[in-house]
């Protein structure tokens, strides 16, 4: 990148000399401040994704009054090349989407060294100094909706669709499944749930053929954290006439009848914050960090839905739990050993 700015001077200084200027429309470089790379689910997957582009990229265009792009990965063999693709535009940030996009950022920001990149949900085992990586406590919120599904569970039975199984979906499978096995203590009931993956973000009728199954064998509410495989699992839900949970964003608009809840991820304001504080320091470089962020955050949440179940006793439970959690009272698991610990615990 250097060279190429090098590069850049010496030819204005000649083209300055000779007394030649262009006018040509497209002949300047546009400068724009960010640019986001998505993952395969790409900006309309009503989750994930779509978060980041309206409530960050988008806030930044309008209240930091800068220009931005991003642009769509379609398979994964497109990363490594969008991201380059990115940093050859030179902007102040490039944002990557998605713990897929891990590999290729880090490659990217080795060979792009002048060049700030901010990763969405991971965080990298050791800072790379030119990568600000992000991941979020979403086992924090996955546990509200768990104690929350078997409060409300007819027959104690709940289901659990992932996307691809990683250390990131790991979180909300093992934190809702914590807060299901919490109330179960609480109340002295029993609650089982089903976890099943359905290997992609983008499946829909994988997601529909697993939430079938789920509510076929008693599951009444179905939580998904798998992009949009959601819109399969809700699909299902509207069939069998029983209840949905979503993840990422507020979804409990799209069916209020069958979405009882959201767990948030606060992706938008996080890349938002991000970008504004590298905008108002202009010429400083941030230095890069990892960080992982929670209920104390305000980085993760809960919505409700407007179905009469959630009533205001139920939501002043939830926010009893919240505080709770956020004054370190007891830790969240996160994996199926620290569930196990956190089962273990319980039973004492």
């Amino acid at each position: 990148m250097l060279t190429k700015r090098l590069n850049t001077i010496v030819l204005s200084a000649v083209t300055l000399a000779s007394g030649v200027f262009c006018s040509c429309t497209g002949s300047e470089k546009e400068e724009v401040f960010a640019i986001m790379v998505t993952d395969v689910g790409g900006i309309n997957d009503q989750a994930f994704n779509q978060a980041a582009y309206e409530d960050g990229l988008m806030r930044m265009e309008k209240e930091l009054k800068v220009n931005v792009k991003y642009i769509d990965s379609t398979q994964n063999a497109d990363y490594l090349s969008n991201i380059n693709k990115a940093a050859d535009q030179e902007p102040k940030i490039v944002w990557g989407v998605g713990n897929k996009l891990v590999d290729a950022m880090e490659e990217s920001a080795k060979n792009y060294k002048d060049q700030q990149y901010g990763l969405i949900d991971y965080t990298y085992p050791t800072v790379n100094p030119n990568i600000i990586s992000i991941s979020f406590k979403d086992n924090e919120s996955a546990f509200l909706l768990g104690y929350l599904a078997a409060s409300l569970s007819k027959t104690g039975k709940l289901g659990f669709v992932g996307g691809i199984e990683s250390d990131t979906i790991d979180k909300f499978e093992f934190g809702f499944k914590a807060g299901a096995a919490c109330w179960a203590q609480e109340n002295n009931k029993d609650i089982k749930v089903s976890a099943q993956y359905a290997n992609s973000f983008t499946d829909q009728t994988k997601g529909k053929d697993i939430a079938n199954k789920m509510y076929a064998d008693g599951c009444d509410i179905i939580y998904s954290a798998a992009g949009a495989v959601w819109l399969g699992v809700l699909e299902s839900s509207k069939e069998h006439d029983l209840y949905f949970m979503g993840a990422d964003r507020d979804q409990t608009s799209v069916d209020p009848q069958h979405i009882l809840a959201c767990s948030l991820k606060n992706i938008g304001n996080v890349m938002f914050d991000t970008s504004k504080s590298i905008y108002e320091q202009k010429e400083q470089k941030i230095i890069g960090e990892n960080r992982n962020l929670g209920l104390n955050d305000n980085a993760v949440g809960i919505a409700f839905g407007p179905n009469e179940l959630i009533t205001d006793e139920v939501k002043g439970k939830i926010e009893e739990l919240k505080n709770k959690i956020m004054s370190s009272e007891f830790t969240i698991p996160y994996d199926r050993a620290s569930y196990n610990e956190f089962v273990a615990q319980l039973s004492k």
